[in-house]
């Protein structure tokens, strides 16, 4: 077992103390294990958020760097990757929780020099039906199990939970021409697909507890949309959306679906941003916003 760590964590307006409390436990459990925690804030707005966090520099082998300029989801998590002391990495997103009392002492387990090793996502049961991401997430829960993970490693590769030699992280970075929301964590599967890099599929989920307002994520939503038909070509195998829309466009239908999402579009948005969101519309909206 490894007996050093560096846990990072980028952070976007969003309370993490409690995040990095949960794991400075588990760390400072562990005997003989040499960590630290780096938290980057990458540019938030919520003065009030990025205050609170401020709380984390009180932890031993904690530190929170304030960042003035948002750079955007891969650039900051580079960043992190350079701050990095130890020589091996575990990324975790803010704004989730740790439900379980092994989760480190498992990633130090399974951790070694070649490998990446991904621990994936639970979605616990909440009363959150009036949530679109929550109704999305929890629709496709299946997909996030170990063994459904397994049969597509790098496809099915997401940055919110996994650990890394700082090695591999230096070689293969995360992809800074992908300046918005979403993708970035597929492109850099795609590349250890290429290099053939080991990417391992554990049971170690971290929680996903907070979701963001129904227009927010259907924001991120048409950002990620816009990041994959900007770099469709690298995408195309990677993307379910994708390749629906390669198979309309082959069809010659997909003036059909621009057509549609153009006249319902507006009755469609009050839906998805509204207290009963529809995920059938949703994929509706989806096919459309690429066609446009």
């Amino acid at each position: 077992m490894i007996n050093s760590l560096s846990i990072l964590i980028p952070c976007f307006n969003v309370s993490c103390f409690s995040l990095v409390r949960q794991l400075h436990e588990q760390a400072m459990a562990i005997e003989g294990l040499t960590f630290e925690i780096i938290v980057a804030d990458d540019g938030s707005t919520d003065r009030q958020l990025v205050a609170s966090n401020e709380m984390i520099r009180r932890l031993a082998h904690c530190a929170y760097i304030i960042r003035q300029e948002n750079v955007g989801r891969a650039a900051i998590r580079n960043f992190l990757a350079r701050e990095a002391h130890f020589d091996q990495l575990l990324f975790v997103d803010s704004g989730v929780e740790i439900h379980r009392r092994t989760f480190l002492i498992d990633y130090l387990e399974q951790a070694d020099e070649h490998s990446v090793v991904a621990g994936g996502v639970s979605i616990p049961a909440q009363n959150l039906t009036q949530r679109l991401k929550y109704r999305y997430e929890k629709e496709h829960e299946n997909r996030h199990t170990v063994a459904r993970r397994q049969q597509q490693p790098y496809q099915s590769f997401r940055s919110c939970n996994f650990m890394i030699p700082k090695r591999l992280m230096r070689t293969f970075p995360f992809p800074e021409q992908l300046k918005r929301y979403g993708y970035e964590d597929v492109l850099l599967g795609r590349a250890f697909e290429q290099h053939q890099v080991p990417v391992k599929h554990v049971d170690n989920p971290i929680a996903y507890v907070h979701f963001e307002s129904n227009k927010d994520f259907l924001k991120k939503t048409e950002e990620a949309i816009d990041n994959l038909k900007a770099h469709v070509d690298l995408l195309r195998d990677y993307s379910h959306l994708a390749s629906v829309a390669e198979y309309l466009r082959t069809a010659r239908l997909q003036w059909l679906i621009r057509i549609i999402f153009r006249v319902m579009r507006k009755q469609w948005r009050r839906n998805l941003c509204g207290d009963h969101p529809s995920l059938r519309i949703f994929a509706m909206y989806k096919l459309g916003y690429y066609f446009e």
